[in-house]
């Protein structure tokens, strides 16, 4: 098997460098002569250089597997870990898993280095030394005991065995890992919840052997309509793929990513492309890119499944629909539109009305519609990276849009210098921005009327103020005034982003100095940071003077001395802090939701996130 596999991998590699020679660039390959210098795994070394050794014996060659990229998070990199998707894996052979060793401190790849998993205080089948909390037998609450749980402290990051299913438990404790509603022992395909590709789980095809009256591929105890008149009469059917619910294990209404990959299944509910191939979730016949397949069958090996795939076999004739995008999905199937890159890179000389328009991209970010979350902000963390080339789209810490090899935040198929060594490795980047023009919808050279937003971006190029509210587009979180946010994130909600705000807390202590920039009261004693004479509530005065003792420093004191005479300017609002250098107005509470309008990101929502909390009484 791994023979085959190394096979494949260097036939892949010839491929691609013919691919190459056909563009007609100079330089060496790994096989002989090409004419580009090839580092198909973006690792920083050349093909030429890594040859055709496999250093794992996973049969997959060094040139293919990234000496910078770990895609299943166990520590070990995936040009020396055999199994790339697989966290139990035991690199060193010493009985521990690499994802235990990683959270353990030892090393993975030494066999003396071992940590020592004696001793599970809490009895929940982890042992104490990577157990977050030894006297809780479910850290994260979520129903899951800590031994049984992919995710134990909750974090969105898998650090206890792989969950192929993505349902919370790990596959070791799960009896169904692809969820198919076929128990593993009795499953040969246990990672592959459609093993013959026809559309349906392994659970409830007739493949097997049993009854299935209308030949529509569903056994009859699982059929909604044993008899195919168009009549249900065998329960009910939710999601209307023709099994009834009591058999059906995979809900089809509920797919978060909108990747055409049911949650149920999915491995990762928050990432439309889990393994960074290109290829959405729901058409990937490898969704999480181990070399497994997991989701149908590929009879032309182009990585698009059968079941999606505009030209099944391979001859380049359609023969499963149309294609209009040309990414090789099936329009019936396919839940990205690719023509939103190639509009915007077309027409980066237009407005970006007219590219948007065109394109299925409208905030011409490079993330279209289908998948962007928030098609009116191309920034949508505010962290400057437009959200097709962005790694974390949402900025919860959780990588959702590929992977990110320097961790510089931009994903690898976005980013010119993928191994983050200072030398462009991956296209060219005309405007300088990090992102390969190829990824790159937003020329940040170009802004006619000089207000700091692209044109590409920019509603009115002409006119540096759109909506006229005095705030430059640049620095406006909201550029037409629609009263939705368009151009990053505005954390104290005055109206001017986080990028353009010196102050984004509106605490009166500038964001250079400020060590906790997202929180106007870092310590929670009530006092603004800027006028807060201790400002991390560690008892020793870090920001200025305060001659009366009240927390609130000399120079933002009204009541300097704290004989109860104002002596030092006026305090409008009555919260013992000077106008001068009172940033937030106490008397302003639009919604009542005890937070001042200042530091309020929504006045008219009183509970901005929505979890129960208002916002006055939520940290």
């Amino acid at each position: 098997m791994k023979k085959m596999v190394l096979i494949l991998s260097i036939a892949l590699l010839v491929i691609g460098c013919g691919k190459d020679r056909a563009k007609g660039r100079n330089s060496n390959s790994v096989l002989g002569v090409s004419t580009v210098s090839l580092d198909s795994d973006k690792d920083g070394i050349l093909d030429s250089v890594e040859g055709t050794k496999d250093s794992d014996g996973d049969g997959i060659i060094d040139a293919l597997e990234s000496l910078l990229k770990d895609t299943d998070a166990d520590g070990v990199p995936d040009q020396f870990d055999r199994s790339n998707s697989d966290p139990t894996n035991d690199s060193d052979g010493d009985g521990v898993s690499n994802q235990y060793e990683m959270i353990a401190g030892t090393d993975p790849l030494d066999a003396k280095s071992t940590p020592n998993l004696r001793g599970d205080r809490d009895r929940d089948g982890l042992p104490d030394i990577i157990d977050p909390n030894d006297n809780n037998s479910d850290t994260d609450g979520d129903g899951i005991k800590d031994g049984d749980d992919a995710d134990v402290n909750g974090d969105g990051v898998l650090d206890n065995g792989a969950d192929h299913d993505g349902d919370g438990m790990n596959d070791d404790a799960d009896n169904d890992d692809d969820n198919d509603g076929l128990e593993d022992d009795k499953d040969n395909n246990d990672h592959n919840y459609d093993s013959d590709g026809d559309g349906i789980p392994d659970g409830v095809d007739s493949s097997g052997g049993l009854l299935d009256t209308d030949g529509d591929g569903i056994i009859d105890v699982a059929d909604v309509d044993v008899n195919g008149d168009g009549v249900v009469d065998n329960g009910t059917d939710s999601d209307g793929d023709g099994i009834n619910d009591k058999y059906d294990r995979i809900d089809n209404g509920k797919d978060k990513d909108s990747d055409g990959f049911p949650d149920d299944i999915d491995p990762n509910d928050d990432n439309a492309d889990t393994d960074g191939d290109g290829i959405a979730d729901g058409a990937d016949v490898d969704v999480d890119g181990d070399k497994i397949n997991d989701n149908g069958t590929d009879s032309d090996g182009d990585g698009i499944n059968n079941k999606t795939d505009v030209d099944v076999n391979g001859d380049g004739v359609n023969d499963n629909g149309v294609d209009s995008d040309g990414d090789g999905v099936a329009d019936t199937y396919d839940t990205i539109n690719q023509n939103s890159n190639e509009n915007s890179n077309e027409n980066s000389n237009e407005s970006s009305n007219e590219s948007s328009n065109e394109s299925n991209d409208d905030d011409n970010d490079g993330l279209a519609n289908d998948v962007d979350k928030d098609d009116a902000n191309h920034d949508s963390d505010g962290d400057g990276i437009p959200d097709g080339a962005d790694v974390d789209v949402n900025g919860d810490g959780v990588n959702d849009n590929g992977f990110d090899s320097d961790g510089d935040g931009i994903n690898d198929d976005a980013d010119v210098d993928v191994n983050g060594d200072g030398t462009i490795d991956n296209g060219a980047d005309s405007d300088g921005d990090g992102i390969n023009d190829a990824h790159d919808t937003i020329d940040n050279s170009k802004d006619k009327d000089g207000d700091g937003l692209p044109d590409d971006v920019d509603p009115d190029d002409n006119n540096p103020d759109t909506d006229g509210d005095g705030i430059k587009d640049g620095d406006d979180v909201d550029v037409n005034g629609d009263g939705i946010n368009d151009n990053g994130v505005d954390y104290d909600g005055d109206g001017i982003n986080d990028r353009g705000d010196l102050d984004d807390d509106n605490d009166g202590l500038a964001n250079d100095v400020d060590k906790d920039d997202a929180n106007h009261d870092s310590d929670g004693d009530g006092i603004p940071d800027g006028a807060d004479v201790d400002v991390n509530g560690d008892g020793v005065n870090d920001n200025g003077f305060d001659s009366d003792g009240d927390g609130i420093n000399d120079d933002a004191d009204v009541d300097v001395n704290g004989d109860g005479t104002i002596d030092n300017g006026a305090d409008s609002d009555g919260d013992g802090i000077n106008d001068a250098h009172d940033t937030i107005d106490n008397s302003k509470d639009k919604d009542g939701d005890g937070l001042p309008d200042d530091v309020d990101p929504d006045d008219n929502n009183p509970d901005t996130d929505g979890d129960g909390i208002k916002d006055g009484d939520d940290v």
